[in-house]
């Protein structure tokens, strides 16, 4: 019977975050088309190759099948709903590793909720690397404290430097986040101190070599040297933009986050844990102190919820714990009832958010209907007529009207760009097989479109008027 409630108690968690999966299939146009997503969905299936940005590797697990599913000639729609799904794939793999293999609750459900906590427009920024490194770094703890599921040390070792050195690759916060994870687990004796230890050292050898063979690019060097100029620290926080933004939306998705890490924090202090509550609370306020002078900025929401959302993985560190200990938090009743409550409210919280971006995709259909009428597949359009259309991004509509087009009329696909003035592109414009994609990625305006899911014709750029 103990065994049947096990199954039962992990089995309505993992339909929980099957439903998560599941919506990234229903949304999927939401979120590919949609900014980066659409550069790289735009980029794979034209050019039928990878699309890796600054040495992260394990974006090829999610490519690697939309490749081949262009060269088996399948159709846009199928290869794109595909591409969303996978996006969401590897966490979810790593979940059920942690579940059903480890049997660790507490950590499949760290696992679960670190991707919808502070997430609702953040759910359609769908390549985001940071949420496979929040999956991967909880992974490497789940490895290093479930030690006695490993029959063979070695096993153990290997397939905890592959998770390190796979998390350390995804993105830089995961430095930050192991470190942290390992901090917590040392001071509450989760695991044996020889191996914390070694990780660490792991951690320092990994970053060493990343270092100096794979270089950060120009973007992550000016976060690092961010957070050590201590004199711009004070200017930073001056400008309260994040404390801003969190003020206007805490009750929409802060509010939950913050009762979670009051409940923890009165926890530890109720049961004699002093220094333990204290470690967490400084532990959250670093997080979020560090969060502050690297991610001032940020021009909407989907963006800073993306600067904010490793503050779940602080805020859920009590579900790091041992079943048998008298502070793991599913002795509480209210943290039992109340969890699979929360995570259908933040669910559907997810779902609410999906109209802005269905509003999105709807504007473009107008104007590639206008432009269909206009009787060319290749636009330019002046910059100032976008003006009354805030929801659009400027720099991604060459690839997001490309997807769309195609997605409507595949054999007439058609892109539209937006210009300042034509004469800046030195009659690139005129190029009958030219493609002007975005102003930062100018060498491959040129390159030759490979797959044939789009169908551009031998035509120039012609200008749109859109306002008529």
């Amino acid at each position: 019977m103990q065994v049947i409630k096990k199954v039962s108690g992990a089995s309505k968690l993992d339909i929980l975050y099957l439903m998560f999966v599941v919506m990234s299939g229903i949304f999927w146009q939401e979120r590919i088309i949609n900014q980066d997503n659409a550069l790289f969905a735009f980029n794979i299936t034209a050019f039928e190759s990878f699309e890796l940005a600054h040495y992260r590797f394990t974006d090829i697990f999610s490519q690697i099948i939309p490749i081949l599913l262009v060269k088996a000639g399948l159709d846009l729609q199928t290869i794109l709903s595909c591409y969303s799904i996978l996006l969401v794939l590897l966490p979810y793999l790593l979940f059920r590793i942690v579940l059903y293999t480890f049997s660790d609750k507490g950590m499949a459900w760290m696992l679960f909720l670190a991707q919808i906590l502070f997430v609702s427009d953040y759910f359609f920024d769908a390549i985001s690397e940071s949420k496979g490194a929040i999956a991967l770094s909880l992974f490497c703890i789940a490895i290093l404290k479930n030690k006695i599921v490993f029959k063979h040390i070695y096993f153990y070792y290997g397939l905890g430097i592959i998770a390190l050195t796979f998390a350390l690759f995804t993105h830089p916060v995961s430095l930050v986040l192991i470190a942290i994870l390992l901090l917590w687990s040392y001071v509450n004796k989760l695991m044996e101190k020889k191996y914390t230890y070694l990780f660490f050292g792991l951690i320092a050898v990994v970053s060493i070599l990343k270092y100096f063979f794979f270089p950060t690019s120009g973007y992550e060097n000016g976060m690092i040297n961010e957070v050590l100029d201590v004199s711009k620290w004070a200017e930073v926080l001056k400008e309260n933009y994040v404390l801003t933004f969190i003020s206007s939306q805490f009750r929409k998705i802060y509010l939950f986050g913050f009762l979670f890490l009051l409940l923890f924090f009165f926890r530890y202090i109720r049961y004699g844990k002093t220094k333990t509550a204290l470690l967490y609370l400084a532990l959250n306020m670093g997080m979020f102190f560090l969060l502050l002078i690297t991610f001032k900025q940020g021009d909407s929401n989907m963006m800073m919820e993306k600067n904010l959302s490793t503050l779940a993985v602080t805020i859920l560190l009590p579900f790091i714990g041992k079943e048998a200990d008298s502070l793991n938090v599913f002795n509480s009743f209210r943290v039992r009832f109340f969890l699979p409550f929360l995570c259908l409210f933040l669910l559907h919280r997810i779902n609410k958010a999906s109209a802005f971006y269905t509003e999105r995709q709807n504007t473009l259909n107008k104007w590639i209907e206008i432009g269909k009428d206009y009787g060319h597949q290749k636009y330019l359009i002046n910059q100032e007529a976008l003006s009354n259309t805030p929801e659009i991004s400027i720099w991604s509509l060459p690839y997001e009207t490309a997807l769309i087009s195609t997605l409507k009329y595949p054999e007439n696909s058609m892109t539209i760009k937006n210009i300042k003035e034509v004469e800046y592109w030195r009659g690139l414009h005129n190029h009958k097989d030219a493609f002007i994609g975005a102003d930062f990625f100018m060498p491959y305006n040129t390159k030759k479109i490979k797959s044939n899911l789009y169908n551009f014709g031998e035509e120039k750029y012609y200008l749109l008027e859109i306002n008529k």
